[in-house]
């Protein structure tokens, strides 16, 4: 059995939603999707501090696409990055209820070449199962969802307002299965929307 050791090697365990775990929890937020890519054969681009500020966190690309539908061989989806590990849910758990800064909707609802989707990694509150290592395997939890806020009709800020409640189903997960289809899609100038099956 492999000893607890406390997460980013501090002294001692912290509340889950503590501050100090706000770096860590992004970073394991950039690995659980780099191993996703990696499964695919996708290229994980992390961008500097000048990208972030624009909400642009990271940049899938996928692997080279082929097929007389294809008008994009190497599609790229765009990604805001987001961690929690205090997710509310709606009445019948069927919907995260994420609240996203106003500022990056903004980013978000702009015209792009490329799909800008909204991700967010759920982790539990019980900080030693963010991350485990075994004999023999190394897991990441719990979930990832993704949504396409420029897609969400009826999401309107008002003036002043920080932030903004955004509704994401909980089958939107973020698996092999659902990006690389996604990435197909990108490949053939399709949009994603939300209710993608």
């Amino acid at each position: 059995m492999e000893e607890t050791v406390p997460c980013g090697g501090f002294p001692e365990l912290y509340p889950h939603n503590y501050y100090i775990y706000d770096q860590i929890k992004e970073s394991i937020s950039i690995e659980y999707l780099r191993s996703v890519c990696a499964y695919l054969g996708a290229e994980l681009n992390v961008h500097d501090r000048a990208l972030d500020n624009e909400g642009l966190d990271v940049t899938i690309t996928g692997s080279r696409r082929i097929g007389i539908n294809v008008i994009d061989a190497h599609p790229h989806i765009d990604l805001q990055l987001k961690c929690t590990s205090g997710p509310k849910y709606d009445i019948d758990n069927e919907m995260l209820k994420f609240q996203l800064p106003v500022k990056n909707y903004n980013d978000m609802i702009h015209p792009s070449t490329a799909p800008f989707l909204l991700a967010v990694h759920i982790l539990p509150e019980i900080v030693p199962k963010w991350v485990s290592v075994s004999d023999k395997c190394l897991e990441i939890t719990e979930k990832m969802l993704w949504f396409n806020v420029s897609e969400a009709k009826n999401l309107h800020p008002k003036e002043k307002q920080k932030k903004i409640t955004i509704s994401i189903p909980m089958k939107n997960q973020l698996t092999a299965k659902s990006l690389n289809r996604m990435i197909d899609m990108v490949s053939k100038g399709d949009k994603i929307f939300n209710d993608l099956q």
